[in-house]
């Protein structure tokens, strides 16, 4: 499997709300000596964000930003509904 093939299946895991499976699955990729990239971590931050795991979010985005991937428009807005959901951003 390649990128794109461990992406589709944690968006997958994303749709059917399931973090931890999504969280395996990116482990699975590194074990495969697969980098994850930035739409990898933005599945991951947007599923965190949605199901309101605030500290796996941050996580995340501090696992992205140690692999040298920079954060994009999606993985902010992530982090804006994330916190206006949670009543932390006005």
């Amino acid at each position: 499997p390649d990128g794109v093939t461990y992406n589709t299946l944690l968006d997958a895991a994303a749709k059917s709300g399931d973090l931890a499976a999504a969280e395996d699955w990116c482990r699975h990729m590194e074990l495969a000596a697969l980098s994850p990239e930035i739409t990898s971590y933005n599945i991951l931050l947007n599923l965190a964000a949605e199901t309101g795991k605030t500290d796996a979010a941050e996580e995340w985005l501090a696992r992205m930003r140690s692999s040298g991937a920079r954060p994009d428009i999606f993985t902010f807005n992530a982090f804006v509904k994330m916190y206006v959901r949670a009543g932390d951003l006005r």
